[in-house]
């Protein structure tokens, strides 16, 4: 949410003395084991990065790549990329109409990094 926020150019508030205790998928891992949650996560991944980052010219050569980077491992014994793909398929053409709905992002994504690695952002107690 965050990411999309600075890309729309709003404000985004943090609260730096917050402390938040994240069990990374305890969830998910419970409930549909590690392969499954290792295919979800690789899934949403592409997903993400199809709907919000680059330009149009980015997102043709990362279509473009996606079999390869699904079929390259496949010589390393390593299936998880290709079985991602073919679950990211049948949800690409709806993320890229989301793309094509969104307005243009008033921020990049190396203007984006940028702010975060420098922390940038609202405290909550300047709102």
């Amino acid at each position: 949410l965050s990411f999309r926020a600075w890309q729309r150019g709003w404000k985004v508030i943090y609260e730096p003395a917050s402390i938040v205790f994240h069990r990374e998928s305890a969830s998910m891992l419970k409930r549909y084991g590690q392969d499954k949650q290792t295919l979800l996560v690789n899934r949403n991944h592409l997903l993400f990065t199809a709907k919000n980052v680059g330009g149009w010219g980015f997102l043709i050569g990362f279509l473009l790549l996606l079999p390869v980077r699904a079929i390259r491992p496949l010589f390393r014994g390593d299936t998880m990329p290709l079985r991602c793909f073919f679950a990211v398929l049948p949800r690409l053409p709806r993320a890229i109409c989301a793309r094509w709905r969104e307005p243009s992002p008033r921020r990049g994504l190396r203007e984006i990094l940028k702010m975060i690695a420098a922390g940038q952002g609202m405290k909550s107690d300047e709102v």
